[in-house]
Parts: C-alpha cells; sequence; structure tokens
C-alpha cells in the first residue's frame, strides 16, 4: 500500500487542492486503517471517504461548468463510476463483514494518484489558463 502527499499531487488550483489536502489525509488514514486491519477505523473511513468525495466532486464539477471546461463529461463519468464502486464496497461491508481492506486500498490508492495525476491536473492548468483570459479580457 502506497502512501502519497499533496506534494506529489499538487494542481496548482486552491480550492481544488485543499480539498485534495482533505482526501490525501482520509486516504491515508484509511490505508493506515485498512494495513493495520482495524475494522471500526475501516469503516468510519469508508463512510467519511463517501461522504467528502461526494462534496469534493461536486466543487469540482462547479468549477468545471463555470470555466466551460471540455472535459466534463467523461471527468463527471470517473467521479460516479468511483462513487458508485464505494457504495458497492460500502454495501459489501455491510452484507459480508470484513476481508475488504486489500481491495479497497489498492483500488483508492491508485484512483486517486491516477485521477489527480492526469485528470485533476488538465482540469486545474484550463481553469488556470480561463482565469487569465476572464482576468485580462
Amino acid at each position: 500500500m502506497a502512501f502519497f502527499t499533496m506534494e506529489d499531487l499538487k494542481t496548482g488550483n486552491p480550492l481544488i487542492d485543499e480539498q485534495h489536502r482533505q482526501l490525501i489525509s482520509i486516504v491515508n488514514d484509511l490505508l493506515s486503517a485498512c494495513r493495520q486491519r482495524r475494522a471500526e477505523q475501516f469503516e468510519s473511513g469508508l463512510a467519511f471517504l463517501r461522504y467528502y468525495t461526494a462534496k469534493h466532486f461536486f466543487d469540482e464539477e462547479v468549477l468545471q461548468i463555470q470555466y466551460g471546461y471540455p472535459g466534463y463529461a467523461a471527468h463527471r463519468v470517473r467521479h460516479d463510476e468511483f462513487k458508485t464502486t464505494i457504495r458497492n464496497f460500502t454495501l459489501e461491508l455491510k452484507e459480508n463483514g470484513g476481508n475488504l481492506e486489500d481491495r479497497v486500498a489498492s483500488y483508492i490508492g491508485e484512483w486517486f494518484v491516477n485521477h489527480i495525476l492526469t485528470e485533476d491536473i488538465v482540469l486545474a492548468r484550463h481553469i488556470r489558463e480561463g482565469a487569465k483570459i476572464a482576468i485580462s479580457a
């Protein structure tokens, strides 16, 4: 299980970066709970991740619409896929109990790093460029 820091994932957009800082903290706590097999912290961490990603994804999508981001539809699909997967993990945990830690840790760690490094970096660049155009116009 790889832990990561904000410096590895900085986009340059203050709102996105602050929310990513919070998400990274949540994800790292969840990964730690997975590694140490702390079931109660794993359950509560997964629930909080589900709540916070819904908020973050909403805020990020509002920015995409506000700045006319051309990749909005595909980006939203990725967000929806993540929310569905986390919801399914939560349901599976409630129905079957434990033994999800390794799958959850692998999925979440890889998803966040890949999503932020590929999709959110492009989004932040688009927003910065749009802000420059609006200021100079």
